[in-house]
C-alpha cells in the first residue's frame, strides 16, 4: 500500500509539476499559473512560499487559521448566491434571462475571487498543520471507487 501511495504521489507532484513550470523563467522554476503579478514579477513556488510563511510570522498561526474559517465562509456564501439564481424564477425551463445571466456572470467571478482566497488559507493551513498528501490520496482513491460504482 506504501508503495502505491508513494507512486500516486509522485505522479500528483509530476502532474502539478508539468502545470507550474514557467518557460519565460531564467531558471525554470515552477510559477504559479498566473505568472505575472501587478509590479510584472513572476510568482514563483519560492516567493509564494515567503509571502504565506510571511503572513503566518506577522499575525501568527491562530490568527490565520481564523482568517481560514473567514474565508472558506466567503466562498460558501458566493456558492450560496450562485445556487439561489439557478433557483430562481429566472431560470426556467433550461433557459436564463439575460439578467440572471448577468447575475451569474458576476457569481461566477466572485466565486473564483473567493476560491482565491480559500487556495491562499489552505495553503497557509499546510504550513501551520503539515502535508495532506496521504490523506488526500485516500479521499481520491475513495471518489474514484464512488464513480465507478
Amino acid at each position: 500500500m506504501e508503495e502505491k501511495i508513494a507512486r500516486l504521489k509522485a505522479e500528483l507532484r509530476e502532474i502539478l509539476d508539468r502545470y507550474s513550470k514557467n518557460p519565460a523563467a531564467e531558471d525554470g522554476g515552477k510559477v504559479l499559473p498566473c505568472t505575472q503579478d501587478d509590479t510584472g514579477e513572476g510568482m514563483t513556488t519560492e516567493r509564494e512560499a515567503r509571502i504565506l510563511e510571511g503572513a503566518i510570522a506577522k499575525w501568527g498561526e491562530r490568527i490565520q487559521v481564523d482568517k481560514a474559517v473567514e474565508e472558506l465562509g466567503e466562498l460558501i456564501q458566493a456558492l450560496m448566491k450562485y445556487c439561489a439564481v439557478w433557483d430562481s424564477p429566472q431560470f426556467q425551463g433550461g433557459r436564463m434571462t439575460q439578467e440572471a445571466w448577468s447575475t451569474v456572470t458576476k457569481e461566477n467571478i466572485h466565486i473564483l475571487e473567493e476560491l482565491a482566497d480559500v487556495i491562499i488559507v489552505t495553503k497557509q493551513l499546510e504550513l501551520i498543520f503539515g502535508d495532506p498528501t496521504k490523506w488526500e490520496i485516500q479521499k481520491l482513491e475513495r471518489l474514484e471507487r464512488m464513480v465507478q460504482e
